[in-house]
C-alpha cells in the first residue's frame, strides 16, 4: 500500500494495527485538482490491488485480505516525537475517517463531506451518497462511496 501511495505522491505517516495513516500534502497543483485526483487514483488503485494480494496470499496458504479506504479533507497536525520513535497525525479528517471507514463496502472507498465538494465534478469517477454520520444532536455528516466510471 505504501508503494502505491508513494507512486501517487502520498506521504505515509505510520502503520497502526490494521490501519495505514497517510496524507497528501497541500500543493499549488491543488487548484487544478491534481492533488485530489492523486488521492482518488491512489485509493482506487489500492482497492484494485486487493485481487493480486489475495491471490498471492492464497498461494502462500493464507486467507484473502479485504480492506476499506476512507478519506476526508481538512487541516491536520503532524507530530514528531523526540521521546519515542514515530510520527502521528491529528485533526478532524483523521477522526472522521475512523468513523466513516466501516461505511465503505468491503474493498471499497468512502470520502467525507468536506472532501466531496472538491472532487464531485471530476470526470472518470462517480460518487454515491451513503447513510450520513451523526456528529451531534441534529447534525449529520454526508458520506460518499467512490467509483470509477
Amino acid at each position: 500500500m505504501t508503494e502505491i501511495l508513494h507512486s501517487f505522491g502520498g506521504i505515509t505517516i505510520k502503520n497502526c494495527g490494521d490501519s495505514l495513516f497517510y496524507y497528501f500534502a497541500e500543493a499549488p497543483e491543488q487548484k487544478s485538482g491534481f492533488g485530489f485526483r492523486s488521492y482518488l487514483d491512489s485509493s482506487l488503485t489500492m482497492i484494485d490491488a486487493q485481487k493480486l494480494i489475495s491471490e498471492y496470499f492464497k498461494k502462500e496458504g493464507l486467507p484473502a485480505l479485504n480492506y476499506r479506504v476512507s478519506a476526508d479533507y481538512g487541516k491536520v497536525a503532524i507530530m514528531k516525537s523526540t521521546n519515542i520513535s514515530g510520527t502521528d497525525l491529528f485533526g478532524s479528517p483523521v477522526n472522521i475517517c475512523a468513523k466513516i471507514n466501516y461505511r465503505a463496502e468491503k474493498n471499497g472507498v468512502v470520502i467525507g463531506g468536506d472532501l466531496y465538494p472538491f472532487v464531485k465534478n471530476f470526470e472518470g469517477y462517480y460518487f454515491e451518497e451513503k447513510k450520513s454520520l451523526s456528529i451531534g444532536q441534529k447534525n449529520m455528516y454526508p458520506i460518499y462511496s467512490v467509483h470509477r466510471n
